[in-house]
């Protein structure tokens, strides 16, 4: 159908009035539809400063997010987390079944607890199956494929007897021996007779070995690997001396020297009794002539080996001589002391009566009162020579206390013999 050109400007106005804001939509959203009659419009000029200002709108807000990435953002101060408030939980109404096991210690058996109801075979823990050990070959020892082990040796202890109970005996006491003071003499046999063998000082305990049927020696052991004997008067026993052994002197004692004794100026008796006393004579007497009208013995006591080297000797200190003159009395008129610890000599080198001693005797006879006129007795030597007497003297060795320790020594003096000096030496033997 046609238009009229007159109907033209109503269809214009109408299509202005029409038109979008955005003519681009528009002619993009307004296709002609089927069936309807195209109508022929007017070409309307496109705006490109839309798009344009679309386009900036878009770039812009881009370009502000990445900005303010790029822009330090103040760290906000985080809020405390506020705390939870309980909630209530309600009970269930069954409760589950408690099982309290307590294992063993210390000896002490381990504790099932279970409720009431549960069987407790279920919950009682299975034992530990033992796992089986190979058996350890010994030394040597090789295993054959398909044998059997030998059965391992079980060693069964032997039982011990207990040791059978044996009762201490009673000991005895050992007897022993002492000497107090002094020395005594160890002779080879059972008497006097036997050789002097040693001497045994005091304060030693020796040990009894024999003894004689009458108990007069004691055996004792041992100088150079010998037995010695001991008189027995002249040592302190201890504990019982029945209890050793008897013991008979095996061989004779052999026969004494004879001893020639120095022939005495003046006339000596000698007592040659056998006696048991500690001291024994070894030398003298010897007899030295003299002017003096007085008695002196020099004494020496000592021990020693008999027949020894004077070098080798002791002197014994403490004792005293007791003198004589027909059976009375005769003290010392000089001072009275008893033997020393050393020696001394009786005279300077050279002399004939010089000697060895520790022990002075000396006698002056006393003056008679009153005196004899002069005309009787021209000469006083004489006088005391004649008071001093002719007759036996008689002196031994005593102790402090008197005891008698030696034999009696014998000698006779007259005013006429000029040997009034006296030498003695006693040996102490037991």
């Amino acid at each position: 159908m046609e238009v009229s050109a007159q109907e033209q400007p109503s269809v214009s106005n109408q299509i202005t009035t029409n038109t979008p804001p955005f003519p681009l939509w528009s002619s993009l959203t307004h296709a002609p539809q089927t069936g309807e009659q195209k109508v022929a419009r007017p070409q309307t000029q496109r705006h490109p400063q839309a798009f344009l200002f679309v386009a900036m709108a878009l770039f812009m807000l881009i370009m502000g997010c990445s900005a303010s990435d790029l822009l330090t953002r103040p760290t906000a101060t985080p809020e405390p987390p506020r705390a939870l408030a309980p909630t209530f939980t309600s009970t269930p109404a069954t409760v589950v079944s408690i099982v309290i096991v307590t294992p063993p210690h210390d000896g002490t058996p381990g504790v099932i607890i279970i409720p009431p109801g549960m069987d407790p075979s279920k919950v009682i823990p299975a034992s530990p199956t033992p796992t089986p050990v190979p058996p350890t070959l010994m030394p040597g020892e090789t295993r054959v494929p398909g044998q059997q082990p030998a059965s391992p040796l079980i060693l069964v202890p032997t039982a011990t007897p207990l040791p059978t109970f044996t009762p201490t005996p009673t000991l005895t006491p050992t007897p022993f021996i002492a000497v107090d003071s002094g020395v005594v003499s160890l002779r080879g046999g059972p008497g006097v007779q036997y050789p002097l063998v040693a001497q045994l000082g005091p304060n030693l305990a020796v040990a009894l070995t024999g003894r004689t049927p009458d108990g007069a020696w004691y055996q004792i052991c041992c100088v150079n690997g010998a037995s010695v004997w001991v008189a027995a008067n002249h040592v302190h026993v201890y504990n019982d001396p029945n209890s050793v052994v008897l013991v008979i002197a095996d061989a004779s004692p052999p026969a004494p020297t004879p001893t020639i004794p120095p022939t005495p100026t003046g006339t000596a008796t000698p007592t040659a009794t056998a006696t048991r006393f500690p001291f024994e004579r070894a030398r003298g007497p010897e007899f030295y002539p003299t002017n003096n009208p007085f008695l002196v013995i020099w004494a020496k006591f000592y021990v020693g080996a008999p027949g020894g080297p004077e070098d080798q000797e002791v002197a014994t200190a403490g004792y005293f001589l007791k003198v004589k003159f027909q059976g009375t009395d005769r003290q010392n008129t000089n001072v009275e002391s008893p033997s020393a610890e050393q020696f001394s000599f009786s005279a300077s080198p050279g002399a004939s009566n010089r000697v060895r001693y520790n022990y002075k005797y000396e006698y002056t006879p006393p003056l008679p009162t009153p005196p004899p006129p002069p005309a009787a007795t021209p000469d006083p030597v004489q006088a005391r020579l004649n008071l001093l007497g002719t007759g036996v003297w008689t002196i031994y060795v005593v102790d402090g206390a008197g005891n008698q320790l030696s034999d009696a020594v014998t000698f006779e003096t007259s005013p006429g013999n000029p040997n009034r000096e006296i030498y003695i030496a006693w040996i102490r033997t037991r």
